[in-house]
């Protein structure tokens, strides 16, 4: 399990100290995240993507949420996806997209074994 996943600590500050909040609000961003979530084009880019404009915008907003949900790692992957878009290295891209969804499944099961321990 990968506990920098998720900062816990920083997650409920920006929750304003309620824990019924920052599970929503992990929870919100898990969701965007999921296969079939906002995020999901982000998952699978090819080296021929018509769409780096709005692979761009998503992986801005990919940023402010993994921030928002307090994933550092989630958030670092969306800095380095878009820095990728950004130069047009589309295969290292793709990388990023598989890593990106490697971790939002890693946020997943932090979250998951942490709320079978309360």
């Amino acid at each position: 399990m990968h506990a920098e996943s998720i900062d816990w600590t920083k997650a409920l500050l920006i929750a304003g100290g309620s824990p019924a909040v920052r599970d929503q609000i992990v929870d919100g961003v898990l969701e965007l995240f999921a296969d079939q979530g906002e995020l999901a084009p982000l998952f699978v880019i090819t080296g021929r993507s018509n769409e780096v404009g709005r692979l761009r915008e998503l992986s801005h907003r990919g940023i402010g949420l993994a921030k928002q949900g307090a994933m550092p790692t989630l958030e670092r992957l969306c800095k380095e996806l878009q820095a990728c878009l950004a130069e047009n290295r589309l295969e290292d891209a793709g990388a990023l997209g598989v890593a990106l969804r490697e971790e939002r499944e890693n946020v997943h099961r932090v979250v998951v074994a942490l709320r079978s321990q309360g």
